[in-house]
């Protein structure tokens, strides 16, 4: 027998859930962002999931169980009148224990193929990674030992062509934030260029969805532990910066006033500024 989880993201909803079907045979409900454990035999099955909400939609798709991957779940959600169905599988080596989705401490990189290929492609070049996410929706945390990403995609975070890119030195980050109640939630990347207001998950005004706002990710349940050890990383990187010792060899000290009447004086002298333009400068110096 192997476990297998099944993970429900949003239904069609906020009271809807899905009805869960294998091999023909109906199991049970399961509720938004919760999950069921599952004990199946070895060997191929079919799932079918059921949206109860006002799309009454249905899907049904095979998969297979093998004795190695007990750490397989499948991950069902509702996109207005579309699934998302996805495997996950992450294979244990006994002998090393090590997941493939961790390389070491620092590294935490889920096995989520959309995610491989942003990390793949040209936006991460010369840059190491450090954590890959994924939020509730189709929302992408990563970290690399330069900077902090926010990728987004698809309807739900408002980009029905193309991605959502924001990013962000360590330096500029002011402050890292997760709100969480209940269910839901989001994770929030302050700077000093962006404006803080109070959002929630639940909203369908684009101004107050996180899902929609560059520098947030929304979180469920399943997703929450794994952007607070995020938060954790990123708010250490800003420590550690801080803590250095700044090079101030090539910082120039301001001059006095009266110095910096002196250099105009010596330019009128010269020739190269007017009187007009030394009596300016001067008014504006002693701020008469």
């Amino acid at each position: 027998m192997t476990s297998i989880e099944i993970r429900s993201g949003s239904a069609s909803g906020l009271i809807c859930k899905f009805k869960i079907y294998i091999d023909g045979k109906y199991i049970q409900d399961i509720k938004q962002y919760s999950s069921i454990i599952i004990e199946l035999e070895e060997g191929k099955h079919q799932l079918e999931i059921k949206d109860t909400g006002a799309f009454s939609k249905s899907k049904a798709f095979s998969f297979e169980v093998k004795e190695w991957n007990a750490n397989k779940y499948i991950f069902i959600q509702h996109a207005f009148i579309s699934y998302t169905i996805e495997i996950k599988e992450e294979k244990i080596d006994e002998k090393n224990k090590e997941k493939s989705n961790i390389i070491d401490e620092d590294v935490l990189i889920e096995d989520n193929r959309e995610l491989k290929e942003i990390i793949n492609s040209s936006i991460l070049k010369d840059e190491q990674v450090k954590i890959g996410i994924k939020g509730s929706f189709r929302e992408y945390l990563i970290c690399t030992d330069k900077k902090v990403y926010i990728i987004k995609k698809g309807s739900v975070t408002g980009h029905f062509f193309g991605n959502g890119n924001f990013s962000i030195i360590y330096s500029q980050i002011t402050n890292v934030e997760i709100d969480f109640h209940m269910l839901s939630g989001y994770f929030e990347i302050s700077t000093g260029g962006l404006e803080n207001k109070r959002l929630n998950y639940w909203s369908n005004d684009p101004n107050y969805d996180p899902a929609k706002q560059p520098n947030c990710i929304s979180l469920n349940k399943s997703c929450k532990d794994k952007f607070e050890k995020a938060q954790k990383f990123i708010m250490n990187n800003i420590e550690k910066l801080n803590s250095m010792p700044r090079d101030t060899s090539n910082i120039k000290q301001e001059k006095s006033i009266p110095e910096q009447i002196r250099e105009y004086k010596e330019l009128l002298d010269d020739g190269i500024i007017t009187q007009e333009e030394f009596e300016i400068k001067k008014r504006e110096l002693l701020n008469i």
